[in-house]
């Protein structure tokens, strides 16, 4: 457990995922105020997050294309969006989104495959935090969204 910065943190995940990365042509932005409250949560946690979002949005989003990210505070939370664009995941599959070993049939037009745990990772992930995570998609954008409670849980703090 410890004190996050989001901006700093956020930027670092994102360039580290682009260097590690550095055959993707997609374009990153980062929508996040300088002035955010800190997070009381673990980094290491956090950045499995961040990194699992990224390469799921990667995966979905034609070369060149943007993935957006956006981080705001909210009353006692800190929200973050992931948006990438190209893909847009049917409705009825979005309740089983983050199900263990789920993929959507049909639609991975790039042919990357997978073993359909990244997202059940996050949504485990997010959920020990004591956060939120939904996904919406519609007309060829998906957004992850999750919130991270500003002062979690007494469990986490051990």
């Amino acid at each position: 457990m410890g004190t996050i910065d989001i901006y700093p943190c956020l930027s670092k995940v994102v360039q580290l995922f682009q260097t590690r990365h550095h055959y993707q042509t997609h374009q990153f932005s980062l929508d996040i105020p300088g002035n955010l409250p800190s997070l009381m949560s673990d980094p290491f946690s956090l950045e499995r997050i961040i990194i699992e979002l990224l390469t799921n949005a990667c995966k979905f989003t034609p070369s060149g294309s943007s993935i957006h990210i956006t981080a705001q505070s909210l009353s006692d939370c800190i929200q973050f969006q992931f948006k990438n664009f190209g893909v847009e995941i049917p409705p009825v599959e979005l309740p089983k989104i983050f199900e263990k070993f789920y993929r959507i049939p049909s639609n991975d037009p790039w042919r990357q495959g997978g073993t359909g745990l990244g997202l059940a990772l996050v949504h485990k992930v997010v959920s020990y935090l004591g956060g939120k995570i939904s996904v919406a998609s519609q007309n060829n954008c998906t957004c992850f969204i999750f919130a991270l409670t500003l002062m979690p849980d007494e469990k986490l703090k051990s």
